[in-house]
This record gives C-alpha cells, sequence and structure tokens, in this order.
C-alpha cells in the first residue's frame, strides 16, 4: 500500500487519505484530507464568499450587465458566477464544436462507452477484432451509415457480451434476452 507523509501534520497516511489531484504523480495532492478540510474551513471563514450579494454581473465576453441568474455557477470564481453569460458560453460552446466536430463526437462517444459500460475505445476495438470486425450474429461490417456497431450487454448483471448491428441488437432486445423465445421463434421460422 502506497504511503504519503502529509505536508502539514507531518504523519504518513496512506494514498486514499490525501486530497485528489491529477496533477500530481500519484492523482494526490500533499495535504491529507484532515488538514485540507480544516485549512479550507478556516479560511472559508476568513473569507466569507460574496456570491450571495451579487445580484448583477458585466459578461466579459459581451460586456453587458446582466442579472446573477444569467450566469453558470462557477465556485472557483469570488462572485461564485461564470465570467461570460450563458448566452455567450452558448456560442462559444457551439463554435468550438463547429470547428472540432470530429474530435467532440469521438469524445462524446468514448464518454459514452465508459458511463454506460465501462469499456474503452481501445477495448472496443479489441472485442470487435476478435469478432472478426463484424457483428457477433449476422457479420455485418458496420452500423447504419456512419454509425458504430452497437455494445450487447447482459441487462440484469451490464456485463458485455460483444457488439451488434442494430437489427441483431434489437432482436434480441424484442425477445427480452430470453433464449426459450429465440429458440420458440427459429422453430417457427423452420416450420
Amino acid at each position: 500500500m502506497d504511503t504519503r507523509i502529509c505536508c502539514r501534520c507531518k504523519v504518513e497516511k496512506p494514498l486514499e487519505q490525501f486530497v485528489k489531484n491529477k496533477n500530481k504523480k500519484h492523482g494526490r495532492g500533499h495535504a491529507c484530507l484532515e488538514c485540507h478540510n480544516s485549512y479550507r474551513r478556516k479560511w472559508d471563514a476568513e473569507h466569507p464568499t460574496e456570491s450571495a450579494t451579487v445580484e448583477e454581473k458585466i459578461c466579459s465576453m459581451c460586456e453587458t450587465v446582466k442579472p446573477a441568474s444569467e450566469f453558470h455557477r462557477n465556485r472557483s470564481s469570488w462572485t461564485g458566477l461564470a465570467a461570460r453569460c450563458k448566452d455567450c458560453q452558448a456560442n462559444v460552446s457551439r463554435g468550438w464544436y463547429q470547428q472540432n466536430k470530429g474530435r467532440a463526437n469521438k469524445r462524446m462517444r468514448s464518454n459514452a462507452l465508459m458511463r454506460q459500460y465501462g469499456l474503452t475505445e481501445i477495448e472496443y476495438d479489441r472485442i470487435l477484432e476478435s469478432q472478426g470486425g463484424g457483428c457477433a450474429i449476422c457479420e455485418a461490417v458496420s452500423g447504419n451509415g456512419d454509425k458504430r456497431l452497437s455494445v450487447d450487454h447482459d441487462h440484469q448483471t451490464g456485463a458485455v457480451r460483444g457488439i451488434l448491428c442494430d437489427p441483431c441488437n434489437n432482436a434480441l432486445g424484442f425477445f427480452r434476452d430470453d433464449p426459450s423465445l429465440l429458440a420458440r421463434a427459429i422453430q417457427y421460422l423452420e416450420n
């Protein structure tokens, strides 16, 4: 088990008891959670936030005075509000997306794979390659148009079973993942 000495209390503690910090080598900061929280409470008491009193703000982009409700929240700002108003931020985000559609779509796909199935892009590609590059059932090589093949998973356990084209994935769903229903459907088709 990895340990570290806290920079404040000078006590050696397990790494899990330190503040998370993705910029550090081990993903943890130099202060333990206890010391960090104690320091933050003291600092917050000495520097009360003024966000509750801010009713209007000037947008850094359109330079218009707008009510606080027109700004997203930002806890790291002394006002507690974002620098740009919601409209300007939406325009910036829309512009970035238009210029970086491929990157944005790839990122959204990667995030969705990880969030929904716990899969990375590399694991998805590895499964697809092990299936011969296509649907595990009908061996179709790609989904509809630019759409990628779907990840099939057990709805009760969440375990990934394979990668399927939409028609095969939908068919399994329509049969409620029940092998006896599928067997009766096969028997029906053969008669």
